[in-house]
């Protein structure tokens, strides 16, 4: 028996054994020791945690163990690692890392659409704009924006707006991508020029564009929220009656394969001869469904039903766990030797 601790975890609470909360904080200690009062220390640790929160969720384990956090330090990278002469380089070099496709909030028109798929295709983001432009004539391509401001997820963290470029959310990289933002900052208000800045917002055209500029971002981003919540009641409603459709799927099939496979052969006969009956039997042309028959049936329309069973629950809810890929190639496999199954015994019948 273990003793558990409960923790919050930028905002997320896990429960995690005694001996990996031990492991955790150390790790987090040495972190703080690494950056020391370097600027922007405490945004490099937020981030950081929420980093190892989002992997500690992907795990789906009611309890961390010291397992789990192994795991997450090693995709995370330690901070002695980086420490050495050896690796200065690799320091200020990114490692890369699958892309994810986010909106990027630092770099915005509308609600950084353009700018989040120009980073997932590797191009400029001027030149998807120039495309959305090129066909906002059609009326299409003001819907289609909207409609990808609505579902496409804005990048907040450090960790969301790294693996939107394609590097890997490891401290390293997290450190880093803070500290050069802090640098740019200070880099651009050394440059200000606060007298000609002054100079042109007394000009009244750049001043009204900017104002019109804000007054669509707010408007665009209010009709965002809104498609967004339209587009969450729609996916719960289709997962309420795709639920609803698969349970009584599923209830229908398992009544089915008890009627056919656990009654007396021959009084299954007779009641299914018996006038008003004649419609649930088939004119099979032999004896009623054998046993190999009920079970190739019942996992032919089975499976498909209990896909659409999770599906319906994962519209419903979010954290809902999702099938490994080895189960979900076992329970393929399954399924085709019973349908080809099904199929011959089917066709034996007649």
């Amino acid at each position: 028996m273990k003793k558990t601790i409960n923790i919050n975890l930028a905002g997320f609470v896990f429960y995690i054994d005694e001996d990996a909360y031990e492991e955790l904080q150390k790790y987090l200690k040495n972190i703080k020791t690494y950056l020391g009062n370097t600027e922007g220390r405490e945004e490099i640790i937020d981030d950081i945690e929420s980093r190892i929160a989002e992997l500690f969720s992907e795990k789906q384990k009611q309890v961390i163990t010291l397992i789990e956090v192994s795991e997450v330090i090693e995709v995370m990278g330690q901070p002695e690692d980086y420490m050495s002469e050896d690796e200065t380089e690799q320091k200020t070099s990114y490692k890369s890392s699958n892309k994810r496709l986010y909106r990027d909030p630092d770099s915005t028109v509308l609600g950084g659409v353009c700018s989040g798929i120009g980073h997932y295709l590797s191009i400029d983001a001027i030149w998807i704009r120039l495309i959305f432009l090129a066909m906002v004539w059609s009326g299409v391509s003001i819907l289609f924006y909207f409609i990808l401001w609505a579902i496409i997820p804005k990048a907040e963290t450090t960790a969301q707006k790294l693996e939107m470029k394609g590097k890997a959310a490891t401290f390293s990289n997290i450190e880093d991508y803070v500290r050069k933002g802090y640098e740019n900052v200070k880099d651009d208000f050394k440059n200000v020029d606060f007298k000609g800045a002054g100079e042109k917002a007394k000009q009244g055209a750049s001043g009204f564009f900017a104002l019109l500029g804000e007054l669509f971002s707010k408007l665009f981003s209010a009709l965002g929220k809104v498609l967004s919540f339209i587009a969450n009641i729609l996916g719960k409603l289709l997962g309420v009656i795709i639920l609803t459709t698969t349970v009584a799927l599923i209830i229908a099939l398992t009544v089915s394969f008890i009627i056919g496979s656990f009654i007396d052969i021959n009084i299954g006969n007779d009641l299914l001869s018996m006038p008003g009956f004649e419609f649930i039997r088939p004119d099979w042309g032999g004896p009623f469904h054998p046993i190999w028959y009920n079970i190739s049936m019942m996992l032919t329309f089975g499976i498909p039903a209990f896909s659409l069973l999770l599906f319906a629950l994962q519209l419903l809810f979010k954290n809902m766990g999702r099938l490994s890929a080895g189960i979900k190639i076992g329970l393929l496999a399954v399924w085709m030797i019973s349908l080809i199954s099904f199929i011959i015994l089917s066709l034996t019948q007649f």
